[in-house]
C-alpha cells in the first residue's frame, strides 16, 4: 500500500495459503489433493465420501500448530474426538483429510515466471512405520531423535520428476511470488499430493527445511537468501 516493493507474495496469496482448504480447492485445478472435509461444529460430521485412516487438523494454523501424534485416527469415534479437540482448542474449524501413508516430502521453489525447484527432502521417521507416521508438532520439536533427512529423497527419478512438476504447478496456482516451500505427500500408490504451500517459509539458517534442502543441494546460506532477492529484484525490475 505504501509501494515499497519487497520480497515475498501478495496479501491474497498470504491469506488463501493460510486456509488449507481453500488452498486444496485452488490448487486442485491443476493438482492432486488428498480428499477432505472442513468441520466447524461437533454437531454436523459427516464422513460419508472419506476412508480411514483420516488426518485431523486446524484449517487456519501454520508451523504444525495442532497437528499432534493423536491427530491420526482410526475410528469415527476417535474421529469426533479429535475434531472436537481441535475446534475447541483452535477456536474455528477442523480440516479430515484421508491419511496419505507414503513418504513425506517438502520442495523448495524459487522464482516468478518460470518458477524452478532448488531441492527435494525427505522428512523420514526414525522411530514408527512410515504407513502411521504423522509430521507433527512433538515430532518438530524433538526432530534430532525423530527424523532424519534425506536430500534428495529416497524414491524413484520418475517420482521425483512428479513431484517437481506438482511443486511448481501448486506455486503457480496459488500465484506465488519469488520462494515458497511445497508440502507433498505420497499416497499409497505412490502417487505424489500437494498437501499445503508456506509462501513465507521460514530462513533460520539452522533449523529451516528450506535451508537445510537447500544446503543438501550445495546451496549455502548466502547463496539461497540471494537467489530469493535476485528472483524479487527481476520480479520488480530493479535489476
Amino acid at each position: 500500500m505504501l509501494e515499497i516493493p519487497y520480497v515475498g507474495s501478495d496479501p491474497l496469496t498470504m491469506a488463501i495459503t493460510l486456509d488449507k482448504n481453500m488452498a486444496k480447492r485452488m490448487a486442485s485445478t491443476r493438482v492432486a489433493v488428498p480428499a477432505g472435509k472442513v468441520f466447524s461444529s461437533v454437531d454436523q460430521i459427516d464422513f460419508s465420501g472419506l476412508v480411514f485412516p483420516l488426518l485431523v487438523k486446524p484449517n487456519t494454523e501454520g508451523s504444525s500448530k495442532g497437528i499432534r501424534n493423536f491427530s491420526r485416527v482410526d475410528t469415527i469415534e476417535k474421529a469426533r474426538e479429535v475434531i472436537a479437540w481441535t475446534i475447541n482448542e483452535y477456536h474455528g474449524p477442523a480440516l479430515v483429510e484421508e491419511f496419505l501413508p507414503g513418504a513425506e516430502c517438502t520442495v523448495g521453489v524459487i522464482g516468478n515466471e518460470n518458477p524452478h525447484v532448488i531441492g527435494i527432502m525427505e522428512i523420514a521417521p526414525k522411530n514408527v512405520p512410515l504407513d502411521q507416521f504423522v509430521y507433527s508438532l512433538e515430532t518438530k520439536r524433538d526432530w534430532k531423535n525423530q527424523v532424519e533427512y534425506h536430500i534428495p529423497p529416497r524414491l524413484p527419478m520418475t517420482t521425483l520428476k512428479e513431484i517437481e512438476t506438482l511443486a511448481i504447478e501448486a506455486f503457480k496456482a496459488l500465484d506465488c511470488r519469488d520462494f515458497s516451500r511445497v508440502d507433498i505427500r505420497l499416497d499409497g500408490k505412490g502417487k505424489p499430493r500437494f498437501i499445503e504451500v508456506n509462501p513465507l517459509p521460514g530462513l533460520s539458517p539452522y533449523k529451516s527445511d528450506i535451508v537445510i534442502l537447500a544446503r543438501g543441494m550445495g546451496i549455502e546460506y548466502p547463496d539461497l537468501v540471494g537467489r530469493i532477492l535476485n528472483a524479487a529484484f527481476t520480479r520488480l525490475h530493479l535489476i
